[in-house]
């Protein structure tokens, strides 16, 4: 029996999705509540409960669940694509008890506050924007039905209207402090994943397709190294943990911060790796001779355009030609990967900017196969700019699932999506010449990240020979196959859950055809066996072989694999697994009479 729950976004998924604030508020509150924090996904995966084919059906079971702790009040943690099944389930619990209280928070109510309280009565009141310092008077003040009147940042019904209180002042660096988060039940943490602790909040920045400025109000602020550095080394004392994520959309930006953080890090000899998410124009050589000299292994840097026209009208502003030579120097530091990030169907995008983009895309595709690239689908989230200048033309297409999440049959929640377009828009579209001529170009780059692990060799060859864009067009018969199925693998749990080798599966049988015709013609001894390698490589996972196994090719594979050279000479290799990994050896026989042809 709990007094207080809080509820955290459902993904249908079997990612471990930790959200540090709720961590943060129920330590706050523990000391007056008996509190429990819940994890459907993770209650799925571990069998405590069993997700259905219906959507609906789903509500009904974590409904239950909630009921059956019999609490007061309950909190739910809103993100648009995680919006839909926070409502509805809100909606049982209230239907079956209506004297729980319900409120929520997070970004997505917090943007959309007024329209919630408006369309939804069961909702008792919103939570608005960072809650450390108003957590356990909002709480008293609804535990006790008493007037939100005095509370700083809660949305609220008073005298049958809708009112809207200041939101606190934002916590400052030093105070970040408190916050900090060791007690993760009720998740297991896994000692050998990258374990994310916060390192801050807040982007001074002002994109104009983010929320990040609507919900932070643009505060930067960092924690302070040593409580960082500290919060490191308890973790990997509690859980063995030594791999990190530092969670802050600019971990980067204040460059005499990240200077200090990488000489502490370094002077304390902390045996710890480490990836944070940055600005590409905030580094530079120093700075990243610092960051992969004190074990920063990866950044996350959003471009979201290769054209210089779009930078501008988003209020991105970066100089890409000194982003992509920022990008081939941090490749340079051997150990440090790179996830590039992109958005296309921007409103004002044409297609002559994609194409830019497209070009850019390749160009970090071909630099370095440490580098990620993503393609994100413009969603029109509440309150940006962006979407103000297409609300009044964008419309609910059944065919087109932005921002969709696993298992939910828009069927079931249709009726919703379109009574309340403002609060549901990431599930909108709008006509754009973009969309329309590259419809599926995002499926695209995500299958060559999705197989890149087998396939990249492959795939780099064909970029090589083709061009990125004419690829897409090769191959885009297939891409439309593979959206279909990831989209059919979302919808169904019943017995299973989305894992990365059922993904693996589905995507390897629909593009297998469009390998076999490209082998065919091409014509060369070279990409013939290059791909029988990757191919048996990922036979080898797929069929979760624990043996080893050797091939035969008619080429020298680790020339081609490391100089793009063949030589016609046979080869072995040796196919083995180390836990979830697969990992190949070379053994070549020579001959007398090598020939060698280079194809680059």
């Amino acid at each position: 029996m709990s007094e207080l729950v809080f509820v955290n976004a459902v993904y249908f998924n079997d990612d471990n999705n930790i959200h540090l604030g709720q961590f943060i508020l129920r330590d706050i509150l523990k000391k007056h509540y008996s509190i429990d924090c819940i994890n459907f996904d993770l209650l799925n995966k571990n069998g405590a409960i069993k997700y259905k084919e219906s959507f609906l059906e789903n509500i009904k079971i974590m409904g239950e669940y909630i009921l059956n702790l019999s609490p007061r009040v309950v909190g739910f943690y809103t993100i648009c694509n995680a919006f839909i099944p926070a409502v509805k389930i809100a909606e049982y619990i209230k239907e079956k008890n209506k004297e729980i209280k319900v409120f929520f928070g997070g970004p997505q109510a917090t943007v959309t506050s007024y329209e919630c309280l408006e369309a939804f009565p069961f909702i008792d009141a919103i939570c608005l924007g960072e809650s450390e310092r108003t957590i356990e008077q909002f709480v008293d003040t609804l535990w006790n039905q008493k007037s939100f009147a005095a509370v700083p940042g809660v949305a609220y019904r008073s005298e049958k209207k809708i009112r809207s209180n200041p939101c606190a002042e934002l916590i400052g660096e030093e105070q970040l402090e408190k916050y900090t988060v060791f007690d993760y039940t009720p998740f297991n943490i896994n000692k050998e994943a990258r374990h994310r602790i916060e390192g801050g909040r807040g982007c001074p920045f002002g994109c104009t397709f983010c929320t990040t400025s609507t919900f932070w109000g643009r505060h930067y602020r960092v924690k302070p190294v040593d409580v960082i550095l500290n919060e490191m080394v308890k973790c990997n004392e509690i859980y063995g943990v030594k791999h990190f994520g530092i969670e802050h959309d600019m971990f980067t930006v204040n460059r005499q911060y990240i200077l200090h953080f990488c000489k502490n890090f370094r002077k304390r000899g902390l045996p710890f790796d480490w990836t944070c998410s940055s600005r590409v124009d905030v580094l530079d050589e120093e700075l990243i001779d610092c960051m992969t000299g004190a074990n920063c292994v990866g950044i996350y840097l959003g471009i979201e355009t290769g054209s210089a026209r779009i930078q501008k009208i988003i209020n991105k502003n970066l100089n890409l030609k000194n982003a992509v030579e920022t990008i081939r120097y941090i490749c340079s530091k051997r150990q440090c990967a790179i996830t590039a990030s992109f958005i296309f169907c921007y409103p004002d995008e044409t297609i002559e900017d994609f194409k830019e983009t497209i070009k850019l895309m390749e160009e970090l595709l071909l630099l370095s196969n440490r580098i990620t690239v993503q393609l994100h689908r413009f969603i029109p989230l509440p309150s940006t700019e962006e979407t103000e200048k297409i609300k009044d033309r964008i419309y609910f297409d059944e065919t087109t699932l932005e921002a969709t999440q696993d298992n939910i049959s828009l069927e079931e929640v249709k009726d919703l999506v379109l009574e309340y377009p403002n609060m549901f828009s990431q599930y909108y579209t709008f006509d754009s010449p973009v969309k329309e001529y590259y419809k599926r170009f995002d499926s695209f780059i995500l299958l060559i990240d999705t197989v890149k692990e087998f396939y990249s060799n492959c795939f780099l060859y064909l970029i090589k020979k083709y061009g990125l864009e004419t690829l897409f067009f090769r191959i885009e018969e297939y891409i439309e196959n593979v959206y279909l199925l990831l989209n059919r693998i979302m919808e169904v749990t019943q017995n299973t859950i989305n894992t990365p080798e059922r993904r693996f599966l589905e995507i390897n049988m629909a593009i297998e055809p469009f390998w076999k015709r490209e082998v065919e013609l091409d014509q060369t001894v070279y990409f013939e066996e290059l791909y029988e390698y990757e191919r048996y490589k990922s036979i080898f996972y797929l069929e979760q072989r624990k043996d080893t196994v050797v091939k035969c090719f008619k080429i020298n594979i680790k020339e081609a694999l490391e100089n793009q050279v063949m030589l016609e000479e046979e080869s072995f290799v040796k196919y083995y697994r180390r836990g979830e990994k697969i990992y190949t050896s070379y053994l070549v026989k020579k001959k007398k009479d090598d020939k060698e042809r280079n194809v680059r």
